[in-house]
């Protein structure tokens, strides 16, 4: 199931993957517990699914949910390809951290940042490996922020970054217009089958 659920979501059928994803999480929670690797792997592809619908909030509560899991955060025993996919939990929330810019949330990052870095050191990512070093590149860099503060936003981005907050609430709209007409929708065929 996880499988179809990726192939859902690289054509961006994003409600179909997050619930073939819930399926999974169902599944792993059953077969693996709780805290398990299966059903950390399974929120941090919920959350990229969150993620790409631009569902910031949710993708975020995801990620710290998988973050949380003892099993997936400190594994007993995984292979270095499932090592290397557990660092995407620190790793994707410090980069939606930054999305922010809030820099009382640098030493947050700072932490999950250097999170993902052991895990994908652990996992024997050659030091010359692009995930290492764009990943030690980033941490520089947000050491540098957090001394001299984030670099002005030019003003192509500012509008940029409103016309998608206004996009997102037309999407809001057109959601809530969509669960409208359902609603109309259930209540004419109660209407007519009573």
């Amino acid at each position: 199931m996880g499988l179809i659920a990726e192939l859902y979501i690289e054509a961006n059928q994003l409600e179909l993957a997050r619930e073939m994803l819930r399926k999974v999480e169902e599944v792993a929670v059953k077969e693996f517990g709780e805290n398990s690797f299966e059903r950390g792997r399974t929120l941090v592809a919920l959350a990229g699914c969150y993620e790409k619908s631009e569902e910031v909030e949710e993708a975020e509560s995801h990620l710290r949910q998988a973050l949380s899991l003892s099993h997936f955060t400190s594994p007993p025993s995984l292979s270095s390809s499932d090592l290397h996919a557990c660092s995407h939990a620190p790793y994707n929330l410090a980069v939606l951290l930054l999305a922010k810019r809030e820099e009382e949330r640098l030493e947050e990052v700072l932490s999950l940042l250097n999170q993902a870095l052991s895990l994908r050191q652990q996992a024997s990512l050659p030091p010359t490996h692009p995930d290492i070093t764009d990943l030690i590149a980033l941490i520089a860099g947000v050491e540098k922020a957090k001394i001299e503060g984030f670099p002005p936003v030019p003003e192509d981005m500012k509008e940029e970054k409103e016309s998608e907050i206004e996009r997102e609430r037309e999407k809001e709209r057109e959601r809530e217009k969509e669960r409208e007409r359902e609603n109309e929708n259930i209540d004419q065929s109660k209407v007519e089958t009573g």
